[in-house]
């Protein structure tokens, strides 16, 4: 059983953990949360980091319109930055989005122009994040 399927208990506990986590998540909670949720994300490895990033991106409000500092796309900013330095980013990502379920409801076509603008994300990330956007297509 692939543990990144979310298919096993062990993963059901691990996102159960990460969305209470999330549920909390304010302006005055981001740095211990944001803390917490890498901290669990190190713990776990690589199934960590791909829970994460999935709920985390799954509660975000990417639109335009929308304001750049809310908590969760200040903490998904700051967690797509730190996972960007994991030599096995790309590869990370594309287990990310490969999963079964979708993650973004614009599809996996409007995710990177939609990530980059409300993340504001460096060039190297967008690059790294392009080429495991077409991996997984």
């Amino acid at each position: 059983m692939n543990p990144s399927s979310g298919s096993s208990p062990f993963c059901a506990s691990l996102q159960t953990h990460i969305r209470l986590l999330l549920a909390g998540l304010t302006k005055k909670t981001i740095k211990p949360v944001g803390n917490e949720l890498l901290q669990v994300a190190e713990a776990f490895g690589p199934d960590g980091y791909i829970f994460l990033f999935r709920g985390v991106l799954e509660g975000a409000d990417l639109r335009a319109n929308v304001s750049h500092d809310t908590p969760k796309l200040l903490l998904l900013g700051a967690f797509v930055e730190r996972m960007s330095e994991r030599p096995a980013f790309p590869t990370l990502l594309a287990r990310a989005l490969s999963t079964s379920s979708p993650v973004y409801p614009g599809g996996r076509e409007a995710l990177l122009p939609c990530l980059s603008r409300a993340l504001q994300l460096s060039l190297h990330v967008q690059l790294a994040m392009a080429i495991s956007l077409a991996d997984v297509s």
